[in-house]
């Protein structure tokens, strides 16, 4: 067996104390360039996907400004409903009369339900995402 390394005898065998090959383990600008378009390429990619993620906010945005707009116009509306319910059986309006228990289903329990219901799209709708902040 010899002192030397295996690394040693193969340098010795092919040559490697000639300067071309001593260098290879250096960068040659081909290996900067090529280092400094990955760099242009990665920086282009996050670039982009920002872009797609503001593309997106948006979106998110505009969809959330129609579904609150048809929300508030169902909550108007069945206030208006409920309203003139309440106001035709108070004042026995045009011969109009319901049934106690039929009033307090109508204005107590469906109420609380459509609010509720309500309550619930619009917590779904504009939840908070503190996490990706």
């Amino acid at each position: 067996m010899s002192d030397r390394s295996f690394s040693d005898q193969l340098r010795e065998a092919v040559g490697a104390n000639l300067p071309g090959v001593q260098n290879k383990g250096d960068p040659d600008q081909n290996d900067l360039a090529e280092e400094r378009a990955l760099g242009i390429r990665q920086k282009r990619a996050a670039i982009e996907g920002l872009r797609e993620d503001n593309r997106n906010k948006q979106a998110n945005r505009a969809l959330r400004w129609k579904y609150a707009t048809w929300v508030f116009v169902y909550l108007i509306c069945y206030s208006l409903f409920a309203a003139a319910m309440l106001l035709l059986h108070g004042f026995q309006l045009f011969g109009f009369v319901l049934p106690d228990v039929a009033l307090g289903a109508l204005i107590g329990s469906t109420a609380v339900s459509a609010i509720g219901l309500v309550a619930s799209v619009v917590t779904g709708l504009f939840k908070s995402d503190t996490g990706t902040r």
